[in-house]
């Protein structure tokens, strides 16, 4: 897992830099995350977080091509321990801003890969995707506040897992403004 952290890492710091002349941005931001699932998941709402790199597509105003890596971790109502997760997400996002006004919505999908950690057992790994959508207000030419809920899931029968997340966060654009 450390070795895919480490990776992870390089590329993001690599693609900023890059990506610096094409007015990428980057966020982080966290919440909390109410899972869901049938079988029902014993878990309770936990804590999650994310950190983000987004770079424009030039020709579609508003398209972005986004990685996002996320952790989270949750504590079982059956049983003892808590659930951990890291996932990492290649998204496509759309910000729905045709007259650049300051406060927008927003819509993201993804798909990446989720592992999971119940305390005490072996980690797992799965396919996952989420959907999600918000609100961002433009705090300056560089800065923006966002906050929106989102729908997470991976793997299928008794492991899937799905969770529902409410973050907030701050994003960055590293180039021109956002």
């Amino acid at each position: 897992m450390r070795s895919r952290l480490a990776v992870l890492a390089v590329a993001v710091f690599t693609a900023a830099s890059a990506a610096q002349a094409q007015s990428a941005y980057i966020w982080a931001g966290g919440g909390m995350s109410m899972p869901d699932g049938d079988p029902p998941s014993g878990r309770e709402s936990g804590m999650i977080g994310t950190l983000g790199l987004g770079i424009p597509i030039k020709s579609v105003k508003g398209l972005s091509v986004q990685g996002e890596l996320q952790m989270g971790s949750w504590d079982q109502k059956v049983g003892t321990g808590s659930v951990s997760q890291n996932s990492f997400f290649a998204n496509l996002g759309y910000d729905i801003n045709p007259n650049d006004m300051k406060l927008y919505p927003w819509i993201v999908t993804g798909i990446g890969s989720m592992s999971s950690k119940v305390k005490g057992e072996k980690s797992d790994s799965e396919m996952a995707f989420q959907l999600a959508a918000g609100l961002t207000y433009m705090a300056s030419p560089k800065w923006a506040i966002w906050a929106g809920p989102g729908y997470i899931m991976s793997g299928s029968g008794t492991k899937k897992r799905s969770h529902m997340p409410l973050m907030a966060g701050v994003s960055l654009s590293l180039g021109g403004s956002q």
